[in-house]
């Protein structure tokens, strides 16, 4: 079978102008779909109902994105989907152990993001997200026999091998990271981002690969667990981005995995905003939760300062719900990367600044007064308003003398299409009438005559008949 973009290709050609080359939009649309199927972590393609075999070490939680529940997929022993937010019918977290010692009260959700965030953060700094810490994890964990034969059962794809990176419970929660393990040949089909481990030269292990990293927080005041979030992390990664973000981020935030990007700047703090807003996105929980804001602003202090000085805000928390507001929708795009998501935020701190200012102004900004786009009006702040560093300083002396510049401006242009109106009534050409007015005054225009067609004489010619004596 094709793949799965090739449904959409007769849809597809329908809504383009006629001629476009099949072959040209089959490729886009495989492109497209590539595209979607990483940010999303789950193939969209035909349903293919194999039998899993779940390794995890003993950790509580696995992952199987798109699991329909009811469908009966796993391997021995029981399975229990977690029916995710959107979709009640599909799960991406299944329990596949019960926890001993489970209490019946737990902290806020906002709080346990908090907390996973630290975690995630500590793990992050100590190195154990690097394929390095992979590899040191294979030479502890088996005996050489052991280990060849562990590699060995990788190769079957229906084997899901999930190493244990970190895991603790606290106050009614559940935390681990992992990282799945895997031969990557030319029959596998990974919508994850792939790290190889050894990736020099010819040797046999240079396939073996590790997924990217795993998050799973799940609330675990009963068996099973009612409440669970995976969150996909991507460290370091920067992907291209040429690709309009917000018609795309609907479908990744409905049916995609969350996706949390750091590097080695990211803090805790900037973590835990990230999970909060993650969550909000992608519906896990709401948006009338004050510690989103209280979240934002530590994570973000100068976007926050900065709104506090330009709108005159009470406190750093109405600062940052103005900042949450603008990140409502659509998100930023994770395959841009950490440090993209942190200028994301300076961003719509400056157009929150930008909006406060349109409010308290009535509602009308400077240049929609004047009449003018906003890029003209800054050229005109740049002729007439006297600057101060690197900002202008605009008063309504600085306005009124703008608005007058108009006017007159205006007045110009209305004689110039009068005078060139009559110009050509009695007798000039556009571009005479055009070159006539850029020598002369408006007021000379009444006395004005084009001037005579130039007469060419032909050249003298013997009459007809005559000839030489």
């Amino acid at each position: 079978m094709g793949h799965w973009t090739e449904g959409l290709l007769n849809e597809a050609a329908e809504r383009l102008p006629k001629g476009v080359d099949r072959e040209v939009l089959l490729a886009a649309l495989r492109t497209a779909g590539d595209e979607i199927e990483t940010l999303t972590g789950q193939s969209f393609g035909p349903v293919k109902r194999n039998s899993v075999s779940i390794a995890t070490f003993g950790l509580p939680f696995v992952e199987l994105p798109g699991l329909l529940i009811g469908s009966g997929v796993g391997g021995s022993g029981k399975v229990w989907p977690i029916p995710n937010p959107v979709d009640r019918q599909r799960a991406t977290v299944v329990q596949v152990g019960e926890l001993a010692g489970a209490t019946s009260s737990s902290m806020p959700v906002a709080d346990a993001l908090g907390f996973a965030a630290k975690l995630l953060h500590e793990v992050a700094q100590s190195g154990w997200l690097s394929g390095d810490a992979v590899m040191r994890w294979l030479g502890h964990s088996f005996s050489a026999t052991d280990r060849t034969e562990f590699l060995r059962g990788l190769f079957d794809p229906s084997n899901h091998v999930h190493m244990p990176v970190a895991a603790c419970g606290v106050d009614g929660w559940w935390f681990q990271i992992t990282r799945r393990l895997m031969w990557f040949t030319e029959a596998t089909e990974e919508q994850r981002l792939v790290e190889p481990l050894i990736p020099h030269g010819d040797d046999p292990l240079g396939r073996l690969v590790a997924v990217e990293p795993l998050l799973i927080v799940a609330r675990v005041t009963r068996q099973p667990a009612d409440w669970a979030m995976a969150v996909r992390i991507w460290p370091s990664v920067e992907r291209s981005g040429n690709r309009p973000w917000r018609g795309l981020a609907p479908a990744i935030h409905g049916h995609g995995i969350p996706i949390l990007t750091l590097d080695p700047a990211s803090t805790s703090a900037e973590l835990q905003a990230q999970l909060l807003m993650l969550a909000h996105w992608h519906q896990y929980i709401g948006a009338d939760d004050f510690q989103i804001a209280d979240a934002i602003a530590s994570a973000y202090p100068k976007p926050v300062e900065r709104i506090m000085r330009g709108t005159g805000a009470r406190d750093r928390r109405s600062a940052a719900a103005m900042l949450f507001s603008g990140l409502l929708q659509p998100g930023f795009d994770p395959a841009m990367g950490a440090a993209a998501a942190r200028r994301y935020v300076s961003r719509k701190a400056t157009i929150a600044i930008l909006n406060h200012r349109k409010a308290v102004d009535g509602g009308v900004r400077a240049w929609e007064k004047l009449g003018v786009s906003e890029r003209r009006y800054y050229k005109l702040l740049a002729q007439f308003a006297p600057k101060v560093g690197d900002r202008y300083q605009i008063d309504e002396r600085v306005l009124d003398t703008i608005h007058n510049h108009l006017v007159k401006r205006d007045q110009r242009s209305e004689k110039q299409k009068a005078a060139m109106e009559f110009l050509q009534q009695r007798g000039f050409s556009y571009p005479a009438a055009r070159k006539w007015l850029q020598r002369h005054d408006h007021t000379e225009v009444l006395t004005a005559n084009p001037r005579l067609p130039r007469i060419q004489l032909a050249p003298c010619q013997a009459p007809v008949g005559s000839g030489s004596e």
